[in-house]
């Protein structure tokens, strides 16, 4: 809506330079209306019913490219959006749009083009005025100061997108894929897993619940019950041994979980130290977390790493092997070097196996960093969206201008 209303002033702001521009060719039909003895009423009545006439016309076209748009912008507009030009609200959104566009393009050229002398008028001279001439250089200064935020918006826009996909996320995400099943209680994943890691193209294998960063988050209730007790509501990431390593994630304090068949020790994260007001990570070793009132010794802090988007403060994270919440599997691809075409046979192979194990299940898969990239698309969406606005206002601003100055070089000539 933003976008809308700049671009529709942009347009206002032009309407007001061209016809103001083209005063000088319009004199001498005021100053012969003013002589068969119009009054300066009628003629912004007149110049008024003009304007509205063209808002309508633009009106009418902009009604009829709705849905050819709303089809080019569909990747943009959520599901289930349809324009309805008939409906009452709809019917006066466009009336108090006309109105409001009319009056807003429309007064002041009406106003300047009633007020000319008629014996200058027929002589085809025009005094609009210091004021005049001042109020058109600033509706200039105002198109262009619009199309430079536009410019601005856009770029920082963009270098922000850069740099969430550039930033270190905390962990690697490079060609790991990740494979659900989420209903699977026959232990037939960890069977799928030995397969896969005995494949060629294939760096390491790991069983976890989702992974550090996405959508999808686990969650649970951790109390510490020390000088000051602490409940936090926290990020709960499922892994054996494995997991740690596998991520490349930085242990700052302690060690990492010790291979087990149930839930026992845990690592935490820094924003959980911090929580439990520790100043340094490595005055969390050896606290007791209680869930459940079960207690489990805390034996390692990693650092710092995102679980959502850029925009979302890290939360506290625990992270613990709980083999019955294992139901995914990350696999870790040694595609360096290599072409995207191996990483299919990779795939294609992993299928095969797949199918072999859950014959009637469908095989999904996806790439960590693309699912990554994703918890960043509306802000993609809104660089776009960005973009063309700023490609709209440049060429209205510019094809305003330079009109404006080719009927002020005519009228010179």
């Amino acid at each position: 809506m933003g976008i809308a209303l700049f671009i529709l002033t942009i347009a206002a702001v032009n309407f007001i330079n061209l016809s103001t521009a083209q005063s000088t060719q319009r004199s001498k039909e005021v100053g012969v209306c003013k002589v068969l003895g119009s009054g300066r009423r009628n003629l912004v009545f007149q110049f008024l019913t003009e304007s509205f006439v063209l808002t309508s016309i633009a009106i009418i076209i902009a009604v009829l490219l709705v849905n050819p748009v709303i089809y080019v912008f569909s990747s943009f507009i959520p599901q289930g959006i349809k324009f309805h030009p008939f409906n009452t609200s709809m019917l006066l959104f466009l009336c108090g749009l006309l109105l409001s566009t009319s009056l807003l393009a429309g007064f002041y050229p009406a106003k300047v083009l009633s007020s000319f002398v008629p014996v200058l008028s027929l002589k085809g001279v025009t005094i609009t005025g210091t004021g005049g001439r001042r109020l058109r250089k600033a509706l200039i200064v105002l198109q262009f100061t619009i199309s430079l935020i536009f410019i601005i918006g856009t770029l920082v826009i963009s270098h922000q997108i850069q740099f969430m996909r550039t930033k270190d996320k905390g962990f690697k995400t490079d060609a790991i894929l990740t494979i659900n099943n989420w209903h699977d209680q026959t232990g037939k994943m960890q069977l799928l897993a030995d397969k896969i890691r005995r494949m060629g193209g294939v760096q390491n294998v790991i069983a976890q619940s989702l992974p550090p960063m996405g959508f999808a988050d686990m969650g649970g209730i951790f109390t510490y019950k020390g000088k000051n007790e602490t409940t936090l509501e926290v990020s709960i990431k499922n892994g054996n041994e494995s997991f740690i390593p596998f991520y490349q994630m930085n242990l700052i304090a302690g060690r990492n979980i010790h291979h087990s068949d149930s839930l026992d020790e845990l690592v935490i994260n820094e924003a959980f130290s911090r929580k439990m007001r520790f100043t340094k990570p490595i005055e969390a070793l050896g606290k007791i977390l209680y869930e459940n009132e079960k207690p489990h010794p805390i034996v390692g802090v990693v650092a710092d790493f995102h679980q959502g988007s850029l925009h979302d403060p890290i939360k506290p994270v625990v992270i613990q092997h709980q083999p019955e919440w294992e139901s995914s599997l990350a696999v870790s691809l040694a595609t360096k070097g290599k072409r995207v075409n191996e990483s299919k046979n990779i795939v294609a192979q992993i299928e095969k196996e797949w199918k072999q194990l859950y014959p009637g299940t469908g095989f999904s898969y996806s790439f960590l960093d693309e699912s990554i990239r994703w918890l960043f698309q509306k802000d993609e969406q809104t660089a776009w969206l960005m973009n063309a606005g700023m490609i709209v206002t440049i060429f209205i601003s510019c094809m305003g201008t330079f009109w404006a100055g080719y009927v002020h070089g005519t009228k010179t000539h």
